[in-house]
């Protein structure tokens, strides 16, 4: 298996411009023929984050751009860390989200 470990600078809270990154690289690993690319913590959504994840329109913004990394993975899979919504005690926990196939798995 041949894994892909994808340094990206992020920028906190610029979504549509980490996804960019996001889907730059993903396109670079599967063309140099990995298996699984995998990207850092928070990548999604920037580190750090601070006050931002007590935000729900900013936690939901992140979730909203999942489907189309899940798209990514129709050829590789792809590891993302992310923000997600937290049922348990505070607003939002640091996540990681696996996709492969075109769809979410994990």
């Amino acid at each position: 298996m041949k894994i892909a470990l994808a340094q990206i600078n992020t920028r906190v809270g610029d979504i549509e411009g980490n996804y960019a990154k996001i889907a730059d690289f993903a396109a670079r690993a599967e063309k140099s023929g990995a298996d699984l690319v995998v990207f850092p913590e928070l990548a999604l959504n920037g580190f750090p984050p601070m006050d931002l994840v007590e935000k729900k329109a900013f936690v939901r913004a992140g979730l909203a751009k999942l489907p189309e990394i899940a798209a990514l993975s129709r050829n590789i899979a792809v590891a993302c860390g992310c923000v997600d919504e937290n049922p348990h005690g505070r607003p939002a926990r640091n996540s990681v989200v696996v996709c492969d196939g075109g769809r979410i798995v994990a």
